[in-house]
């Protein structure tokens, strides 16, 4: 990850896990194009400038919540799986994996896999977003 700031324990940084759920639901929301800075300081109760002051940039902010929300998740996808490197395997498991979770997901919780392929989309467009 590229960001400032590594994701931490919450206990161990409140403000941080203020700014990544606040981010993550707006992601999720908005998609990373229609996401604004200030609504995600709106939403954590904090100024853009304590956003500014860990990460660089959206994209940043943007990596540090995809790795909050995901938790391992993706890393455990894959090694359960084998994908022989093709892409339509990748993308046919990963997507099948993303909406079984969203049925086995609480309304509270839906904002992480939302978020999720908001950020693939936004990959094809933004190359901060795809690096």
């Amino acid at each position: 990850m590229s960001a400032q700031t590594s994701v931490t324990d919450p206990d161990d940084d409140p403000l941080g896990s203020r700014l990544l759920a606040a981010a993550t639901e707006v992601f999720a929301e908005e998609g990373y194009a229609g996401a604004r800075v200030a609504e995600i300081a709106r939403r954590a109760g904090v100024t853009t400038g304590a956003i500014y002051s860990r990460y660089r940039g959206k994209d940043e902010l943007l990596a540090s919540a995809i790795e909050l929300a995901t938790g391992g998740e993706f890393d455990s996808l894959f090694s359960d799986h084998r994908f022989e490197g093709r892409m339509e395997d990748i993308l046919r498991i990963a997507g099948a994996h993303l909406v079984e979770r969203n049925q086995e997901l609480d309304h509270r919780e839906l904002s992480a896999p939302g978020m999720l392929l908001e950020s693939f989309v936004a990959a094809r467009h933004e190359p901060t977003v795809l690096a």
